[in-house]
């Protein structure tokens, strides 16, 4: 292991703790529980964060990949920090929409690709690896929500979790470097936004991957709750949660060593085979046989961060994958109201038959996403 490889694991271990702490702290479980009295504004607050934060998400990818990560980080928990204590002390709706706006802003400019930019920085041949255990601390930070909720008491936990943001992230964001000098000769051609828009492969990637986000954020709880017994739910969300932590890291180790848009392809057809598995569920053990192989199509996130830099370099790393993330998130919100009147949110055969569906035509689209190459570019 080199030395440059060898701080790169301090990078992701802090950069592991800060992005655990960002998606604790702004849980709607957390913001919702120690502000009870905000009722129906809630949910517009958390979709005006939602949108802020793919603001700061696209605001300051150019910023990452010009001057580096450290700074987006640090103002970016800055910002989430001093406005979760805020929070804590406001009676006004309207403080509310703004500080939560501002959490938002703050999440997508420190945690949203700027950890992940500085990783895919410096690995090269463990990028896959280290990416996945950032992928796997948004996993275990959203679990972990749920637990810190039922710790503290409700008046405390916006001043606990912000303070904790400060008081650890800040320090934390200190190991995170800048990209080592040495990060192009080693990428290859980088890819200009606008070359990689025009590429095809950039949106065989990004339809593909916004249409598995269908399956994958179709609430798999809802599913398990209509077949398991109450007592035995907790249960069966925490191999849930196991399953796709092991399905991250799993994919993540893979693909360092075979490439990843098969990999991709894989973990799409296990979302589609999970899909198919709960049309047939009868018992607990087919609830445990879908959970194994869900938890596998998790392996995805992991492979697109690490694909983006093997396919279109480090050198606008931020920017290129800021610009897809949204363009697969506006895609899904598509797809959610393209097929609305399925009742999304229920368990319905047309439904998951159309998951099963999409999630072979994604492993079709993953495929075909071949590496770009300099010719394609040029004219």
């Amino acid at each position: 292991m080199t030395r440059r490889n060898f701080y790169g694991w301090w990078m992701v271990f802090a950069s592991f703790v800060v992005i655990t702490l960002g998606y604790v702290a702004r849980h709607p479980q957390i913001i919702f529980k120690s502000l009870p009295k905000i009722g129906d504004a809630f949910s517009i607050a958390i979709s005006a964060s939602s949108i802020f934060g793919l603001l700061g998400l696209l605001l300051s990818a150019p910023i990452v990949d010009r001057k580096g990560p450290r700074k987006p980080i640090l103002a970016g928990i800055i910002l989430m920090g001093v406005s979760l204590i805020l929070l804590n002390f406001t009676n006004s709706v309207w403080i509310f929409y703004l500080l939560m706006a501002l959490i938002g802003l703050g999440f997508g400019v420190a945690l949203s690709i700027a950890p992940h930019t500085a990783i895919a920085s410096w690995f090269s041949n463990r990028r896959s690896l280290a990416l996945a255990v950032l992928v796997v601390a948004t996993r275990l930070g959203n679990e972990l929500a749920g637990i810190v909720k039922d710790v503290f008491h409700h008046d405390q936990q916006l001043l606990i979790m912000g303070m904790s943001l400060l008081a650890i992230g800040l320090p934390l964001s200190f190991f995170i470097k800048n990209k080592p000098e040495q990060h192009a000769s080693e990428s290859g051609y980088q890819f200009t936004l606008i070359e990689a828009l025009k590429n095809s492969s950039f949106w065989l990637l990004a339809i593909a991957m916004a249409i598995s986000s269908l399956t994958l954020l179709a609430q798999p709880r809802l599913l398990i709750a209509a077949f398991v017994p109450p007592q035995q739910f907790i249960n069966f969300t925490t191999i849930l949660t196991l399953s796709s932590i092991a399905g991250v890291l799993l994919f993540g180790f893979m693909g360092d060593t075979f490439p990843k848009r098969f990999l991709l392809s894989v973990a799409a057809i296990s979302l589609g085979i999970g899909s198919s598995i709960s049309l047939v569920i009868a018992g607990s053990w087919q609830v445990y046989l879908y959970v194994v192989f869900f938890g596998l199509g998790y392996g995805l996130y992991p492979l697109m961060f690490a694909i983006r830099a093997d396919y279109f370099g480090i050198e606008n790393f931020a920017t290129i994958s800021a610009v897809m993330i949204a363009i697969i998130e506006i895609g899904f919100v598509g797809i959610v109201f393209a097929i609305s009147p399925l009742a999304f949110i229920q368990h319905e055969p047309d439904l998951t038959i159309l998951s099963i569906v999409l999630s072979f035509i994604a492993a079709i689209l993953f495929y075909f996403a071949k590496s770009p190459a300099f010719r394609e570019i040029k004219d």
